[in-house]
Protein backbone atom coordinates (compact mmCIF):
# COMPACT_ATOMS: atom_id res chain seq x y z
CA UNK A 1 0.00 0.00 0.00
CA UNK A 2 2.78 2.43 0.88
CA UNK A 3 6.47 2.51 1.71
CA UNK A 4 8.86 5.09 3.12
CA UNK A 5 12.62 5.13 2.86
CA UNK A 6 13.84 7.37 5.70
CA UNK A 7 16.53 5.27 7.44
CA UNK A 8 15.66 6.30 10.98
CA UNK A 9 11.86 6.50 10.87
CA UNK A 10 9.61 4.79 8.35
CA UNK A 11 7.09 2.12 7.47
CA UNK A 12 6.22 -0.49 4.84
CA UNK A 13 2.50 -1.26 4.74
CA UNK A 14 0.83 -4.18 2.93
CA UNK A 15 -2.83 -4.91 2.30
CA UNK A 16 -3.94 -8.47 3.09
CA UNK A 17 -7.18 -8.96 1.20
CA UNK A 18 -9.48 -11.89 1.87
CA UNK A 19 -12.40 -13.05 -0.24
CA UNK A 20 -15.88 -13.54 1.14
CA UNK A 21 -15.36 -17.30 0.86
CA UNK A 22 -12.08 -17.11 2.84
CA UNK A 23 -13.82 -14.95 5.41
CA UNK A 24 -16.58 -17.48 6.00
CA UNK A 25 -14.53 -20.67 5.66
CA UNK A 26 -11.27 -19.63 7.34
CA UNK A 27 -12.30 -16.62 9.45
CA UNK A 28 -9.90 -14.37 7.54
CA UNK A 29 -10.33 -10.61 7.90
CA UNK A 30 -11.81 -9.11 4.72
CA UNK A 31 -9.58 -6.03 4.82
CA UNK A 32 -6.50 -7.14 6.68
CA UNK A 33 -3.13 -5.38 6.77
CA UNK A 34 0.44 -5.86 7.89
CA UNK A 35 3.05 -3.18 8.47
CA UNK A 36 6.72 -3.13 9.36
CA UNK A 37 7.92 0.14 10.86
CA UNK A 38 11.24 1.25 12.25
CA UNK A 39 12.28 4.03 14.59
CA UNK A 40 15.34 5.57 16.19
CA UNK A 41 13.32 5.95 19.42
CA UNK A 42 13.30 2.43 20.90
CA UNK A 43 11.78 1.39 24.22
CA UNK A 44 12.13 -1.43 26.70
CA UNK A 45 9.32 -3.89 27.40
CA UNK A 46 8.57 -1.99 30.61
CA UNK A 47 8.31 1.30 28.68
CA UNK A 48 6.21 -0.41 26.00
CA UNK A 49 3.71 -1.61 28.60
CA UNK A 50 3.68 1.66 30.53
CA UNK A 51 3.74 4.25 27.74
CA UNK A 52 2.70 2.71 24.42
CA UNK A 53 0.07 0.04 25.05
CA UNK A 54 -2.32 2.36 26.96
CA UNK A 55 -2.20 4.78 24.02
CA UNK A 56 -2.85 2.16 21.32
CA UNK A 57 -5.57 0.54 23.44
CA UNK A 58 -7.32 3.87 24.04
CA UNK A 59 -7.11 4.68 20.33
CA UNK A 60 -8.48 1.25 19.39
CA UNK A 61 -11.36 1.66 21.86
CA UNK A 62 -12.89 4.34 19.65
CA UNK A 63 -13.72 1.65 17.05
CA UNK A 64 -13.48 -1.54 19.16
CA UNK A 65 -15.52 -1.11 22.38
CA UNK A 66 -13.89 -2.77 25.38
CA UNK A 67 -10.47 -3.07 23.73
CA UNK A 68 -7.80 -4.32 26.15
CA UNK A 69 -4.47 -6.13 26.34
CA UNK A 70 -5.42 -9.76 25.76
CA UNK A 71 -2.10 -11.57 25.61
CA UNK A 72 1.62 -10.91 25.75
CA UNK A 73 4.67 -13.08 25.12
CA UNK A 74 8.42 -12.45 25.24
CA UNK A 75 10.64 -14.40 22.84
CA UNK A 76 13.76 -13.01 24.54
CA UNK A 77 14.83 -9.78 26.26
CA UNK A 78 14.56 -7.76 23.04
CA UNK A 79 11.62 -9.42 21.20
CA UNK A 80 8.03 -9.50 22.39
CA UNK A 81 4.45 -9.85 21.13
CA UNK A 82 1.20 -8.27 22.29
CA UNK A 83 -2.42 -8.87 21.32
CA UNK A 84 -4.78 -5.93 21.95
CA UNK A 85 -8.43 -5.46 21.08
CA UNK A 86 -11.29 -7.92 21.53
CA UNK A 87 -12.03 -11.59 20.81
CA UNK A 88 -13.24 -10.80 17.28
CA UNK A 89 -10.78 -7.95 16.60
CA UNK A 90 -7.39 -9.07 17.92
CA UNK A 91 -4.65 -6.70 16.71
CA UNK A 92 -1.18 -8.28 16.87
CA UNK A 93 1.83 -6.09 17.70
CA UNK A 94 5.43 -7.28 17.66
CA UNK A 95 8.65 -5.51 18.66
CA UNK A 96 12.32 -6.18 17.94
CA UNK A 97 14.64 -3.93 19.93
CA UNK A 98 17.81 -4.00 17.86
CA UNK A 99 19.87 -1.88 20.26
CA UNK A 100 19.56 1.20 22.45
CA UNK A 101 18.98 3.46 19.42
CA UNK A 102 16.89 1.47 16.92
CA UNK A 103 13.74 -0.64 16.95
CA UNK A 104 11.55 -2.55 14.47
CA UNK A 105 7.80 -2.93 15.02
CA UNK A 106 5.29 -5.20 13.24
CA UNK A 107 1.52 -4.73 13.19
CA UNK A 108 -0.56 -7.63 11.88
CA UNK A 109 -4.29 -8.06 11.27
CA UNK A 110 -5.14 -11.21 9.30
CA UNK A 111 -7.46 -13.43 11.37
CA UNK A 112 -10.31 -12.99 13.82
CA UNK A 113 -8.66 -15.71 15.95
CA UNK A 114 -6.03 -14.36 18.36
CA UNK A 115 -4.22 -17.73 18.48
CA UNK A 116 -3.62 -17.69 14.72
CA UNK A 117 -2.69 -14.03 14.89
CA UNK A 118 0.00 -14.56 17.51
CA UNK A 119 1.31 -17.72 15.82
CA UNK A 120 1.91 -15.81 12.58
CA UNK A 121 3.35 -12.84 14.44
CA UNK A 122 5.73 -15.06 16.40
CA UNK A 123 7.16 -16.28 13.10
CA UNK A 124 7.39 -12.76 11.68
CA UNK A 125 9.12 -11.31 14.75
CA UNK A 126 11.56 -14.25 14.85
CA UNK A 127 12.48 -13.62 11.22
CA UNK A 128 13.71 -10.04 11.77
CA UNK A 129 17.48 -9.58 11.41
CA UNK A 130 18.86 -6.24 12.54
CA UNK A 131 21.49 -4.56 10.37
CA UNK A 132 21.70 -1.18 12.06
CA UNK A 133 23.88 1.67 10.79
CA UNK A 134 24.56 5.19 12.08
CA UNK A 135 21.99 6.48 9.55
CA UNK A 136 19.34 4.31 11.20
CA UNK A 137 20.17 5.70 14.63
CA UNK A 138 20.09 9.37 13.57
CA UNK A 139 16.76 10.89 14.54
CA UNK A 140 15.01 13.31 12.17
CA UNK A 141 15.36 16.94 13.26
CA UNK A 142 12.77 19.63 12.76
CA UNK A 143 13.82 22.96 11.30
CA UNK A 144 13.44 25.76 13.85
CA UNK A 145 13.49 29.54 13.57
CA UNK A 146 13.04 30.49 17.21
CA UNK A 147 13.85 33.90 18.74
CA UNK A 148 17.33 34.33 20.20
CA UNK A 149 15.79 34.22 23.68
CA UNK A 150 15.41 30.43 23.28
CA UNK A 151 18.11 27.89 24.12
CA UNK A 152 18.45 24.11 23.68
CA UNK A 153 18.15 21.78 26.64
CA UNK A 154 18.41 18.00 26.95
CA UNK A 155 20.56 15.61 24.93
CA UNK A 156 21.75 16.14 21.38
CA UNK A 157 19.09 13.78 19.96
CA UNK A 158 16.23 15.57 21.69
CA UNK A 159 14.77 18.85 20.44
CA UNK A 160 13.74 20.67 23.59
CA UNK A 161 13.96 24.44 23.97
CA UNK A 162 13.40 26.86 26.83
CA UNK A 163 13.40 30.62 27.22
CA UNK A 164 14.28 32.67 30.27
CA UNK A 165 10.77 34.13 30.40
CA UNK A 166 9.11 30.74 30.95
CA UNK A 167 8.43 29.20 27.54
CA UNK A 168 9.03 25.49 26.94
CA UNK A 169 8.96 23.76 23.54
CA UNK A 170 9.47 20.03 22.88
CA UNK A 171 9.46 18.49 19.38
CA UNK A 172 9.16 14.87 18.30
CA UNK A 173 8.02 12.79 15.30
CA UNK A 174 5.68 9.89 14.60
CA UNK A 175 4.80 7.80 11.53
CA UNK A 176 2.28 8.91 8.93
CA UNK A 177 -0.31 11.68 8.98
CA UNK A 178 -1.57 11.67 12.56
CA UNK A 179 -4.10 14.45 11.77
CA UNK A 180 -5.90 12.43 9.09
CA UNK A 181 -8.37 10.90 11.57
CA UNK A 182 -9.32 13.72 13.95
CA UNK A 183 -11.16 11.48 16.41
CA UNK A 184 -8.21 9.09 16.66
CA UNK A 185 -5.73 11.98 16.89
CA UNK A 186 -7.59 13.59 19.80
CA UNK A 187 -7.80 10.25 21.60
CA UNK A 188 -4.05 9.66 21.26
CA UNK A 189 -3.15 13.18 22.44
CA UNK A 190 -5.46 12.95 25.47
CA UNK A 191 -4.01 9.59 26.48
CA UNK A 192 -0.39 10.73 26.05
CA UNK A 193 -0.85 13.91 28.07
CA UNK A 194 -2.94 12.16 30.72
CA UNK A 195 -0.18 9.58 31.22
CA UNK A 196 2.64 12.11 31.39
CA UNK A 197 0.73 14.32 33.86
CA UNK A 198 -0.91 11.50 35.86
CA UNK A 199 -4.43 12.67 35.07
CA UNK A 200 -7.63 11.02 33.88
CA UNK A 201 -8.06 11.41 30.08
CA UNK A 202 -11.72 12.36 30.59
CA UNK A 203 -10.68 15.36 32.71
CA UNK A 204 -8.64 16.91 29.90
CA UNK A 205 -10.39 19.61 27.92
CA UNK A 206 -9.32 20.12 24.30
CA UNK A 207 -10.06 22.98 21.94
CA UNK A 208 -9.05 23.32 18.30
CA UNK A 209 -7.22 26.59 17.65
CA UNK A 210 -7.89 28.04 14.21
CA UNK A 211 -4.68 28.71 12.28
CA UNK A 212 -4.73 31.72 9.92
CA UNK A 213 -4.23 30.86 6.23
CA UNK A 214 -0.58 31.10 5.23
CA UNK A 215 1.68 30.06 2.37
CA UNK A 216 2.83 27.10 4.43
CA UNK A 217 2.70 23.97 2.21
CA UNK A 218 2.33 21.43 5.04
CA UNK A 219 -0.91 20.41 6.74
CA UNK A 220 -0.79 21.86 10.25
CA UNK A 221 -3.12 22.00 13.26
CA UNK A 222 -3.06 23.35 16.81
CA UNK A 223 -4.81 22.15 19.97
CA UNK A 224 -5.28 23.91 23.31
CA UNK A 225 -5.33 21.30 26.10
CA UNK A 226 -6.29 22.11 29.69
CA UNK A 227 -5.26 19.78 32.52
CA UNK A 228 -6.56 19.95 36.11
CA UNK A 229 -4.57 22.46 38.21
CA UNK A 230 -1.90 22.91 35.51
CA UNK A 231 -0.99 25.46 32.87
CA UNK A 232 -2.53 24.77 29.45
CA UNK A 233 -0.50 22.93 26.81
CA UNK A 234 -0.59 23.75 23.12
CA UNK A 235 -0.10 20.72 20.88
CA UNK A 236 0.98 21.44 17.32
CA UNK A 237 1.03 18.91 14.47
CA UNK A 238 2.66 19.31 11.05
CA UNK A 239 2.52 16.59 8.38
CA UNK A 240 5.80 16.25 6.45
CA UNK A 241 4.43 14.56 3.34
CA UNK A 242 7.76 13.91 1.59
CA UNK A 243 8.95 11.89 4.62
CA UNK A 244 5.50 10.53 5.63
CA UNK A 245 6.13 11.79 9.17
CA UNK A 246 4.14 13.94 11.55
CA UNK A 247 5.96 16.52 13.63
CA UNK A 248 4.43 16.95 17.10
CA UNK A 249 5.25 19.99 19.24
CA UNK A 250 4.29 20.65 22.86
CA UNK A 251 4.48 24.31 23.94
CA UNK A 252 3.77 25.99 27.28
CA UNK A 253 4.36 29.52 28.52
CA UNK A 254 3.79 31.53 31.68
CA UNK A 255 1.56 33.92 29.71
CA UNK A 256 0.35 31.68 26.90
CA UNK A 257 -2.06 32.95 24.28
CA UNK A 258 -3.49 31.42 21.09
CA UNK A 259 -1.67 34.06 19.04
CA UNK A 260 1.73 33.30 20.55
CA UNK A 261 1.13 29.55 20.21
CA UNK A 262 0.36 30.07 16.51
CA UNK A 263 3.56 32.09 16.14
CA UNK A 264 5.68 29.39 17.76
CA UNK A 265 4.13 26.65 15.60
CA UNK A 266 4.97 28.75 12.56
CA UNK A 267 8.62 28.77 13.69
CA UNK A 268 8.82 24.97 13.57
CA UNK A 269 8.99 23.05 10.30
CA UNK A 270 9.82 19.77 8.60
CA UNK A 271 13.41 18.48 8.33
CA UNK A 272 15.37 20.20 5.60
CA UNK A 273 13.55 23.53 5.85
CA UNK A 274 15.13 26.89 6.72
CA UNK A 275 16.55 26.72 10.23
CA UNK A 276 18.29 29.05 12.69
CA UNK A 277 20.71 27.52 15.24
CA UNK A 278 19.83 28.05 18.91
CA UNK A 279 22.46 28.38 21.67
CA UNK A 280 22.35 26.13 24.70
CA UNK A 281 19.95 27.22 27.43
CA UNK A 282 22.80 27.06 29.96
CA UNK A 283 24.76 29.64 27.95
CA UNK A 284 21.73 31.97 27.96
CA UNK A 285 21.40 31.58 31.72
CA UNK A 286 25.11 32.33 32.25
CA UNK A 287 24.98 35.44 30.05
CA UNK A 288 21.84 36.74 31.78
CA UNK A 289 23.37 36.13 35.20
CA UNK A 290 26.55 38.03 34.25
CA UNK A 291 24.32 40.89 33.10
CA UNK A 292 22.76 41.14 36.56
CA UNK A 293 19.60 39.04 36.17
CA UNK A 294 19.21 37.61 39.69
CA UNK A 295 16.45 35.21 38.63
CA UNK A 296 18.76 33.72 35.98
CA UNK A 297 21.52 33.27 38.58
CA UNK A 298 19.16 31.02 40.52
CA UNK A 299 18.54 28.63 37.62
CA UNK A 300 20.69 25.47 38.06
CA UNK A 301 22.67 24.25 35.05
CA UNK A 302 20.81 21.65 33.00
CA UNK A 303 17.63 22.19 35.01
CA UNK A 304 15.32 21.60 32.07
CA UNK A 305 16.80 18.30 30.89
Amino acid sequence: MSSSSLPSQGKHKLKLEGSMLEHWRHDIVRNGAASVSWTSQPMTLEEWNRDYLPVITAALSSSVPGAKLMEQESLDDDRWLSIVGSERVPLALGVVRCDGAFQVEITYARYHDSRRQIADLRELVSSVRCQVTDRNRTRPKASTRLPDTFGRVGGQDLQIFRSLDGEHLAINFTHGDIQRDEKLYLSVIRQLLAQSHEAEPAKLQTRVVAIPRTDRPETASLLHVTLPAKDPIYVGAVYCKSLDLSLISLWTAARATDELAQERLGQVGCPGGPSTPSPSFDSLVEAACRSGDRDACGVPAGSAQ
